[in-house]
């Protein structure tokens, strides 16, 4: 069951890429900050690089939007929700940094707190493998963490995606 988080902004794998329908959840859109014009000029670079700094807060938000405990509980709620469907045995889900941080949070029991340690490499792969617990749910098994088949030991990744993130804004 590929899953597509979609929203604006969110191209479609190519027709025909997978052999079952590709379906769009709203509980998968990624965090959303606030209004980059809203920060002082001379804090920007600063804030976009430590984006995740707040997420230990009570009220922390992403740079100035989103609340990272309320965007947790909302992705975790629709993993939770996606994955106690009886009609899948694969899913690939495709998202974006802070979903993946939030489900590999979650599936790790550290809750939002834990988000900024989590990196989350452009184009990487997570494997979670979901085991029955006994009692109707399931017990995460978290496989492999933020795998980049470009780049697979980290060798010339030193800076974090937010840190890229400044990078590109500098070169345009």
């Amino acid at each position: 069951m590929p899953l597509h988080p979609g929203g604006v902004g969110h191209a479609p794998p190519p027709q025909g890429f997978f052999s079952s329908k590709i379906q769009r959840h709203k509980g998968f859109r990624e965090i959303r900050g606030g209004r980059l014009r809203d920060l002082p000029a001379d804090a920007i670079e600063e804030r976009l690089a430590h984006a995740y700094a707040a997420c230990g807060e009570e009220e922390g938000r992403f740079l100035g939007g989103d609340v990272f405990a309320v965007f947790a509980k909302r992705v975790s709620a629709a993993f939770h929700r996606l994955v106690a469907a009886p009609d899948w045995r694969s899913l690939l889900l495709v998202a974006h940094d802070g979903v993946n941080r939030a489900i590999l949070c979650d599936a790790l029991g550290c809750g939002p707190a834990a988000l900024a340690t989590l990196e989350q490499d452009y184009a990487c792969l997570n494997i979670i493998d979901l085991e029955p617990d006994g009692s109707g749910g399931w017990r995460p098994l978290v496989r492999t963490v933020n795998m980049t088949a470009y780049d697979p030991v980290k060798e010339g990744l030193h800076a974090t995606s937010m840190e890229q993130v400044v990078r590109s804004r500098r070169r345009v």
